[in-house]
């Protein structure tokens, strides 16, 4: 069981209950318990979806700032491989040095 409690410590909490709270509030108790664990647990999973979806906008956006990185080292290496080119074809002396 969770935590180690057993069935009957389970049921030993169920009978002090009712005999502290009567028995008609008690099912009252039972419902409402019910009812916010079901609240705390569906706003746990909102919680952990949220998180989620924003870590993988996180890598996503890394991911996009990584391929604009490279794209753009590209270009700059096409922009000087092509401008020492143009010097080499200009300028045929400085192949002889």
């Amino acid at each position: 069981m969770m935590f180690g409690v057993g069935f009957f410590e389970v049921l030993l909490i169920l009978v002090i209950g009712m005999l502290v709270l009567s028995p008609d509030r008690f099912p009252e108790l039972i419902k409402w318990i019910m009812i916010t664990m079901h609240r705390i647990k569906r706003f746990w999973r909102n919680i952990c979806a949220e998180v989620e979806s924003t870590v993988d906008i996180v890598d996503v956006k890394q991911t996009l700032y990584n391929d604009d990185v490279m794209n753009h080292l590209k270009k700059e290496e096409n922009q000087q491989s092509s401008s020492i080119k143009q010097a080499k074809i200009s300028d045929p002396s400085s192949e002889s040095k």
